[in-house]
């Protein structure tokens, strides 16, 4: 379980950690211990799972959870799954460290095969989610329902550079987002050539 984890999230306060591994397609939460810093026992994780596509052997075979990221509230785990072009959406507790719903929940927003949804990031406002992805080069924006965590798509576009495709051998498509902090600029890195 968990293997190979590729990215870490604190909570605000500092008393959970929450991962993502790549390999197996999981997410898990950790306590922190107050006195040195160090990780306790998990005390939760979900193991994303989809049809075995063999086809896309190369990158899309199975899950490959990339990255689990938390609404400004704490109350939503946002995990981009790669391999299964779609972006999980998990209620949190706090109390308990634990991640809640199911894999099939209409929550979760499922994108278009080979997609290859990557990193998200918030707006400030915590309306909006924007979603890169790597295998399509697309960077997707949607609403978040604060009450349901529900992710709602509202546009797609290419951040590629003009003549330019992605190509899923030497991995060339959309790497990393972030937003400016005034919510004005959303910024959008793309592994290319050069």
């Amino acid at each position: 379980m968990h293997d190979l984890p590729c990215f870490l999230n604190f909570t605000k306060d500092g008393r959970w950690c929450l991962t993502a591994a790549y390999c197996d397609g999981t997410v898990a939460v950790w306590p922190v211990s107050p006195d040195d810093g160090s990780l306790g026992e998990c005390t939760d994780s979900k193991k994303q799972s989809g049809q075995y596509k063999p086809e896309l052997a190369d990158r899309q075979e199975t899950a490959h959870a990339h990255q689990v990221i938390l609404d400004s509230t704490e109350s939503w785990a946002l995990v981009c799954d790669l391999g299964l072009d779609c972006v999980f959406v998990y209620a949190f507790d706090s109390e308990r460290g634990s991640l809640i719903g199911a894999s099939n929940s209409r929550r979760h927003m499922r994108l278009p095969e080979g997609s290859g949804p990557r990193h998200l990031e918030f707006h400030p406002s915590g309306k909006w989610v924007y979603v890169t992805c790597e295998l399509s080069g697309e960077v997707v924006t949607a609403s978040l329902d604060k009450a349901t965590g529900e992710l709602s798509l509202i546009s797609s576009i290419n951040a590629l550079p003009e003549g330019m495709a992605c190509n899923r051998g030497p991995h060339r498509g959309n790497a990393d987002i972030h937003v400016s902090a005034d919510g004005r600029f959303v910024y959008a890195t793309t592994r290319t050539d050069n």
